[in-house]
């Protein structure tokens, strides 16, 4: 069978090079069964239980997956390995939290029919990042101002930061935000 130019065994031994790649750089920890910490630069193995005999082929006697399964198998690993985070602000923001030791957020939390960016529930505070690409419109500022009040009169305090606070002027963000949450 061929797929576009390629034939099934070049994609086949494409992806198996792909995979061998990312094998070779994170070495497989089978130890994290045993020990509560992992070694840095270790990375955990994921395997299946069983494999269908329709998932299995092989190439000079070595047992492959498909192409197929192969393909299941990397996009589940990789949702797996991706952040909690919706974007690539959130994700730098929570990384300030964390290198701040400041107490760890719900992200991404349903709050009173809302979705809230970071939730400190026990504190009553929510934390919202703002991109410039959802968050610019005369839209977008009325519906983050009525999600603000709705939050508000729920007993929730809202502080936002923009993205250029947090790429431009960390510190003072984590600063402000540590004021915020613990009263730093």
């Amino acid at each position: 069978m061929r797929t576009g130019c390629r034939t099934e065994s070049q994609v086949r031994r494409g992806l198996l090079g792909a995979a061998l790649d990312v094998a070779s750089a994170h070495r497989c920890d089978r130890s994290h069964a045993r020990q509560p910490h992992q070694a840095a630069g270790n990375t955990p193995c994921h395997g299946s239980r069983g494999l269908d005999a329709r998932d299995v082929s092989g190439l000079n006697g070595i047992p492959l997956t498909t192409a197929a399964r192969t393909l299941v198998d990397v996009t589940a690993a990789e949702q797996r390995a991706s952040s909690i985070t919706r974007s690539e602000l959130e994700e730098r923001f929570l990384a300030l939290v964390r290198r701040g030791g400041l107490p760890a957020p719900e992200v991404n939390a349903r709050l009173h029919g809302d979705e809230v960016d970071f939730l400190w529930r026990d504190q009553g505070r929510v934390l919202e990042v703002d991109g410039y690409a959802f968050h610019s419109t005369r839209q977008a500022v009325t519906r983050d101002r009525r999600k603000d009040n709705d939050l508000e009169l729920a007993g929730f305090r809202v502080t936002r930061f923009t993205s250029d606070q947090i790429l431009h002027d960390p510190e003072d963000t984590l600063n402000r935000a540590a004021r915020v949450i613990v009263g730093q």
